[in-house]
């Protein structure tokens, strides 16, 4: 059992979902991430197998013994479900949009990354006349248009308890915000063959995810909308990346997953342009042996987000393709900054 599957998987929200991002200044707000992280949904699953398949609790450590290595993609916001095949490109929050004179919605990457390769006046015009002032959201590519969605949240006031003496706290209240329910995310992952016969017999898996579990909050549901082998995938995706590319051989790499910033170092020194959003908070790693004992614990804060990019030329696209999903080992795959990418994205290529 060795063949490894790259699945295309959906989340509905069943409950407001709350994914704590980051808290207000004197901790009164509590705001959530508009998409689900690779870690909450792998962590989310083993505690699933583990309660309800295997009736043990299993650890993180334990898991990949068990079930092989696996490496998730976060679950971005999308109004539709089922319109998304295995080799499309998944939303991302990408700052590279802006609008023409004409409202339409255009990625300048490719456009900035001529400009940097040939100097042509007649490019930098056309991107001064751009409007940058955009919405954030979440964007992907339908049919020829360039289109954004961001999901709905809700906000719940709940009053604060004292752990010493049980009751509430007079006076101080805090506000959550959640991910409405109704909600729907999409996810690729790719998984060992016993964790993909897991999944596809427990299809579809109903969970809780996220913050605040025991207060009504995370109840979502999973479900596995297609499937393939990872080498039909890497084919499969060779062949419709290698399609978009034009007379200048661009090709965009956009990361899907966090990343660590050093793996970026030798791309960014082919690149002819990149847009890399880092994100300054905390995020805690350990590194665990064969047997399980900690090797290595430690955090880092410069940490490479979703959405993030890079036009390159005269690179080995079809290595580019084949590492878009990292082939994870047991001593990273607790590792989240694994460095998913999607290439030559669609929606980079709309004029």
């Amino acid at each position: 059992m060795n063949e490894r599957y790259v699945i295309l998987g959906y989340i509905r929200t069943l409950e407001p979902v709350a994914i704590t991002y980051r808290k207000g200044k004197k901790g009164g707000y509590v705001e959530t991430l508009k998409y689900i992280p690779s870690s909450t949904i792998l962590g989310s699953i083993i505690s699933y197998i583990g309660s309800e398949i295997e009736n043990k609790e299993i650890t993180y450590q334990d898991f990949p013994r068990e079930y092989g290595e696996a490496l998730f993609t976060p679950a971005f916001p999308v109004d539709f479900q089922g319109r998304i095949k295995i080799e499309d490109p998944l939303p991302l929050p990408f700052k590279t949009i802006a609008k023409d004179k004409n409202g339409k919605h255009v990625s300048v990457a490719i456009k900035w990354a001529e400009f940097f390769d040939k100097l042509d006046k007649e490019v930098l015009n056309y991107l001064t006349s751009l409007d940058y002032k955009v919405e954030y959201g979440f964007w992907y590519f339908d049919g020829n248009d360039v289109r954004r969605f961001a999901p709905k949240t809700i906000t719940y006031t709940h009053v604060a308890l004292s752990y010493s003496t049980r009751t509430s706290l007079k006076g101080y209240l805090y506000t959550v915000e959640a991910l409405s329910p109704g909600e729907t995310f999409v996810f690729k992952a790719c998984i060992s063959e016993r964790l993909f016969e897991t999944l596809r017999e427990t299809d579809p898996v109903t969970l809780k995810i996220g913050s605040a579990k025991s207060r009504g909050y995370g109840l979502v549901k999973i479900t596995i909308d297609n499937s393939v082998s990872l080498g039909d995938y890497i084919d499969g995706r060779y062949e419709k990346v290698k399609s978009m590319l034009d007379e200048n051989n661009y090709i965009t790499v956009d990361f899907v997953s966090e990343a660590s910033i050093k793996k970026l170092e030798d791309l960014k020194k082919k690149a002819l342009y990149h847009r890399i959003m880092v994100s300054r908070t905390k995020r805690y790693y350990s590194f665990h042996g064969e047997n399980g004992e900690l090797v290595e614990k430690f955090y880092m804060m410069s940490i490479v987000e979703p959405g993030s990019i890079l036009v390159l030329r005269n690179v080995d696209l079809k290595e580019l393709v084949r590492n878009e999903f990292p082939c994870p080992t047991h001593n990273n795959y607790l590792f989240f900054t694994s460095s998913i990418t999607q290439i030559n994205n669609p929606l980079h290529f709309v004029r």
